[in-house]
């Protein structure tokens, strides 16, 4: 993608960069994106067999696409947006056939964190992975879709590839064009556990621990491959509830350093083991098989019972 680029032991290079970024964050406040904007896609579509790692072979159909084809696509209805954000995420319908919807990501330069401008730690950040350049952000999670490809259509969405597009305030960003998964996120399927016997069928324990399941399952092949998710909240994981599977979206695949693997990969357990735990009901349940079945899970969220012998 054509960003600015800067060289990052070069204090005035480094201010140009910032003080462009800083100019086209301002003009997307004033220009940014909005529904019914149209945009020209070509989807990909990402064959591979399915996992095998302890799950169920099941996977999703892929949605009814033009893949291969050039068509328009407009924008329908925000996920995440604001300035606060890193990212904006849309839902999108094609504009002349009734084709299924995408999710898409856009990532733009000047959404991303911007370097320090202090000369001496700039390269210093860089070099340790405490500042990731735009093309790098976008490289790292598009090499976690393809990475874990075998998992598309099951505990992934489906991935049909990256682009660019102009912003409306003229900016380039990056694409990633995402199954669009109309399924509850995890923390309204708990709520539903927790307040109403008549609306959940995770009421059932076994259910529910086939969700928690088919989630460490992902994670563990993630990080055999050094993937890592690093933002499991609640909002990243959705429910298919067909096939009872903990869909994980937003991989961020951006290790803080360099060669503390097994740092990340316990920060991810922690997340996503505390994740299925906040749930009233099952909360007791859930402790004991982590400390029965899932004794990585329970070490990094319970690390001081292990210790004690408890």
């Amino acid at each position: 993608m054509s960003s600015p680029t800067f060289v990052a032991s070069d204090p005035q290079s480094v201010s140009d960069y910032c003080t462009k970024m800083r100019g086209l964050q301002a003009a997307s406040w004033q220009s940014p994106l909005g529904a019914g904007m149209p945009f020209l896609l070509q989807f990909t579509c990402t064959r591979s067999e399915p996992s095998d790692d302890d799950m169920q072979c099941v996977r999703r159909s892929p949605p009814q696409l033009p893949y291969g084809e050039t068509c328009e696509y407009a924008l329908s209805r925000p996920l995440q947006v604001g300035h606060d954000c890193n990212s904006q995420v849309w839902v999108a319908s094609h504009t002349g056939q009734d084709y299924a919807d995408v999710v898409l990501k856009f990532i733009a330069p000047s959404g991303l964190p911007l370097p320090s401008e202090d000369p001496d730690m700039t390269a210093v950040y860089v070099e340790f992975g405490e500042y990731r350049y735009p093309e790098d952000v976008i490289n790292r999670q598009v090499s976690a879709y393809l990475a874990l490809a075998k998992f598309q259509g099951s505990t992934l969405p489906y991935f049909f590839g990256v682009q660019q597009a102009v912003m409306p305030w003229g900016e380039e960003a990056s694409v990633l064009a995402l199954e669009y998964l109309p399924g509850p996120p995890l923390s309204a399927v708990k709520d539903a556990v927790d307040s109403d016997p008549l609306t959940s069928k995770y009421r059932n324990f076994e259910s529910y621990l086939a969700l928690a399941q088919s989630a460490f399952t992902t994670l563990r092949a993630a990080h055999r491959l050094h993937i890592y998710h690093r933002d499991l909240r609640e909002r990243n994981v959705l429910v298919d509830e067909t096939n009872d599977f903990a869909v994980i979206i937003d991989w961020h695949n951006d290790p803080r350093t360099i060669d503390v693997h097994e740092i990340e990969a316990q920060g991810d357990l922690y997340d996503i083991g505390c994740t299925f735990l906040r749930c009233d009901m099952h909360h007791e349940e859930m402790k004991k098989m982590y400390r029965r079945a899932y004794l990585d899970v329970f070490s990094c969220v319970y690390p001081y019972e292990l210790e004690d012998g408890r």
